[in-house]
Order: C-alpha cells, then structure tokens, then sequence
C-alpha cells in the first residue's frame, strides 16, 4: 500500500484527567515508551503498512505534544497539525480537522492505544461494507481474575480471562460522510456512531488479537514492561 493512500487523523488533545491524578504532568500522547512517545508507536502502526500522511488534533498541551511528535518522526513521514483546542469534544476534533483531508475517506484513531490490528486489512473490509463509518471492535482483557464455580466451591481460577463483549477499540475508518454528522460540540462516540448504527451505516471489524489502550498510569507502566520485556505485540514493524 502506498503512502498517497487515506491520511490518518490522531486525536491527542484530551487532557487526560485519570493519568494526572497520579502526578503525570507529561501529556498522554507523549509519554516515552521505549525512547518513543506513545503517539509514536500509534503512527508507526499506520507507517508499517503504508500510511504515512498524518493529521494530529492538538490541545492540552499542544506546544509540547508537537514539539515531541516532530522530534521523533523520521523524514518520509508527513505530519500536519490542527490546533483543535482544550476543551473540544472529540466529535468536535474530528470536524475540525475535515479542512485537511484530500480525499475521500481516513483513518481515525486516538494517541493512546496501540494494537497489532492488520491495517490494510480493515481498509479493505471497510470498502467491502461500503458503510460510512467502520470501527475496530475489541474484546478487553478483564482487569481481574475470573472464578469458575460450581455447587458453592471454586472449581478453576482464571486469570484475567478475555471478556465476551465487545467494545469500540478506536481505531475507525470513515468516509467523508461522517462530517455530516458532527459539529465542533459534539463527542464521536455518542450521538454521531449511535445514530449511523441506527441507520445501518456503522460498520464493525472484529479484531482478536493484541489491543490495549492507556487510560492509568498502570497501564502505562504496563505498556512500559511489555516493551521492555520484548513483549511488544503492538510492534508489527521489525526496525
């Protein structure tokens, strides 16, 4: 696949209220993960299979996320900004940016996930459904071990067992059409999927491998551990 293909916007604006309560002042997506801010590993997601035009929604913090992104991004990579604001619903940040795409559909995902989802993949299953919207649905892994009982006495422990319900895992293909379901006051996940499910318009990709996003500082200490112990399966590029 080539890099002229969907550009990739990447919403890295929010202020990430969960991780600051545990005395992170850096800015999510920025974050070091090996070396790397984490928004990097998110791009280098994209870049392994192609797509290496990218559109970055700012906010909190937006002179420092940039100033890290452009640090770490390597030539051949081509990287716009949309200042978006502090405050703006996501919803809100993905119409904001509708003024730099030059095509007919993209990517959409936020700076704080990463998963080894096939790109290409979801691209092609997308214009397969011909729907406007295709999300990734994920299936999280339950923060808690699991007891299988029977009779009142525990039979089997189970530890940290795959949940059975699906959930949105962020990563999302959209036709230019989206746009008409957003205003800058709007959050994505609410009114906007809802109502294109409603009309048969939101399509779903089953993903079954390795996703994980980074809400807590545990689970960015987490995703430090996993790459420090070359348990990296996010990593689907080799250099």
């Amino acid at each position: 696949m080539s890099s002229d293909g969907p550009q990739v916007v990447i919403l890295a604006g929010g202020v990430g209220t969960r991780m600051m309560t545990d005395g992170i002042n850096l800015p999510k997506p920025v974050l070091p993960i090996g070396k790397k801010p984490l928004a990097w590993h998110v791009m280098r997601i994209y870049a392994h299979y192609g797509f290496k035009r990218y559109v970055i929604c700012l906010g909190h913090k937006a002179d420092v996320v940039r100033q890290e992104i452009e640090r770490a991004v390597p030539a051949g990579w081509d990287v716009e900004f949309a200042n978006t604001g502090m405050n703006t619903p996501t919803g809100g940040r993905v119409k904001m940016a509708e003024r730099f795409i030059d095509g007919d559909e993209f990517f959409c995902t936020y700076a704080d996930g990463v998963s080894d989802v096939d790109i290409t993949k979801l691209l092609a299953f997308h214009r397969r459904k011909g729907k406007i919207a295709t999300l990734v649905a994920v299936r999280p892994q339950s923060p808690f071990g699991a007891l299988e009982l029977k009779d009142g006495a525990v039979k089997k422990f189970r530890e940290k067992p795959m949940l059975s319900q699906y959930i949105n895992g962020g990563f999302f293909v959209f036709k230019n059409g989206i746009f008409d379901y957003l205003d800058d006051n709007i959050v994505l996940e609410r009114e906007p999927l809802e109502t294109l499910a409603k009309k048969g318009q939101l399509a779903a990709y089953k993903h079954h491998g390795f996703w994980r996003c980074m809400d807590t500082f545990k689970d960015y200490a987490n995703l430090k551990w996993l790459w420090q112990s070359d348990e990296r399966c996010w990593k689907v590029w080799r250099h």
